[in-house]
């Protein structure tokens, strides 16, 4: 039987950054920006930030709109909800090349998303990353999944089970 707060869906815009205690369902949608997920094993906390750049230039607000910020509060705020890194899984995706492919955004905040998760010792378990097709994704922490379904038809990958956790 599904409980009032599984069928609450929490959708993750650019930007935020969302930590919930299962059962949570967290949604977004994704172009050239990347979303990395952590998901702790043990206590059944899931964590999925948005960045849409890859990292903060100094000038304006360090916000959770570059990547090198939103990966930082994302594992500190798992940590402060009595999460241990070694405990920690991590899913990235996103970073397609969908327009203008001279900056290389997608590329860049895929970069960022692997060098920050591996410099804290986080196993990604699983990663979809660039490609020229944006992506939704649906992270479901009662059962420990991730679901991606590609938004362009040409290259159809539909909804697809990427990783499913024991």
């Amino acid at each position: 039987m599904t409980t009032e707060i599984e069928r609450k869906e929490l959708f993750v815009h650019p930007g935020e950054i969302i930590v919930k205690h299962a059962p949570a369902v967290l949604w977004t949608v994704l172009g050239s920006c990347v979303s990395v997920i952590l998901y702790d094993v043990k206590k059944r906390i899931v964590g999925m930030n948005h960045y849409m750049l890859p990292a903060w230039n100094g000038k304006e607000n360090p916000t959770a709109m570059y990547g090198d910020i939103a990966i930082r509060n994302l594992i500190s705020r798992m940590l402060a909800m009595g999460c241990r890194i070694e405990d920690l899984q991590a899913r990235i995706v996103g970073g397609a090349e969908q327009t203008n492919k001279t900056f290389e955004i997608g590329k860049k905040n895929i970069n960022v998303a692997f060098e920050a998760i591996r410099k804290e010792n986080i196993h990604i378990i699983c990663s979809q990353i660039g490609g020229a097709c944006g992506r939704k994704i649906k992270f479901i922490s009662s059962k420990g999944e991730l679901y991606i379904k590609a938004l362009n038809e040409a290259q159809k990958i539909d909804t697809q089970l990427v990783k499913k956790i024991k």
